[in-house]
């Protein structure tokens, strides 16, 4: 399977999954690769590349409508990390949450 085949699947299976979450970060079994992804409305692309960038090589970027009835597009980036994709997880996943949650001193966040 191609890696953008495997991020559209993965979009799939995280739409399907009932959760309040919004946007997440999981490694996968490979131990090599780290997917992200996000339903929010002011989630970008550039963004999520820029800051998944910083992990590893982004080898998939794909988009698919959201098949929930409140959703819109949910947003997908496939990482190829090397090795020890648990910890690059966790480091992404702190990286992301910072650059994309408003502080409390700016209403309206980083987008």
């Amino acid at each position: 399977m191609d890696e953008k085949t495997l991020c559209r699947s993965l979009l799939n299976v995280a739409d399907a999954i009932p959760s309040s979450v919004t946007w997440g970060v999981v490694e996968l079994a490979d131990d090599r690769h780290v997917f992200l992804y996000d339903g929010r409305d002011e989630s970008t692309s550039m963004i999520a590349e820029a800051i998944a960038g910083r992990f590893g090589e982004v080898v998939a970027v794909e988009s698919i409508p959201s098949g929930r009835k409140d959703g819109g597009p949910l947003l997908g980036c496939l990482i190829d990390v090397g090795s020890n994709a648990d910890d690059a997880a966790g480091r992404l996943r702190a990286s992301y949450a910072i650059a994309t949650t408003p502080s409390s001193d700016d209403d309206h966040g980083p987008f």
